[in-house]
């Protein structure tokens, strides 16, 4: 877990942690996704508070093939979920705090078997 508070950037040695199978961005000023995140390929949890400073999920998102559980909140800025979202097939679970227009986009993109829970608050 990484409180990022007053951060905007992580470090690139992140994407050298494989086994990682849970990461927690909170508590920041984090303005753009770090690519070396797109290299943890055993990622199972991500969850994602970031504050307003981020405005956009990378497309690589769809790259996170081990992810099952996805969870945004604190994010208001946040316009959009990418397209990529819907190559996630292990995802199950999709929690969005605050952004109901994101979670009515995540039901259109992804189909519904792959998810069996959509949280939305």
């Amino acid at each position: 877990m990484f409180e990022c508070s007053a951060v905007g950037t992580l470090p690139d040695w992140l994407g050298e942690l494989h086994s990682l199978r849970r990461l927690e961005l909170s508590r920041g000023d984090l303005k753009q996704f770090p690519e070396a995140i797109q290299r943890l390929t055993s990622l199972e949890h991500l969850r994602i508070s970031s504050g307003p400073a981020l405005t956009v999920l990378p497309e690589w998102i769809g790259q996170l093939s081990a992810l099952r559980s996805l969870w945004i909140e604190h994010s208001p800025a946040l316009q959009y979920l990418p397209q990529s979202i819907r190559r996630l097939t292990a995802l199950e679970e999709l929690y969005i705090y605050g952004r109901p227009g994101l979670v009515a986009a995540a039901a259109a993109a992804l189909p519904a078997p792959l998810l069996r829970h959509l949280w939305r608050r």
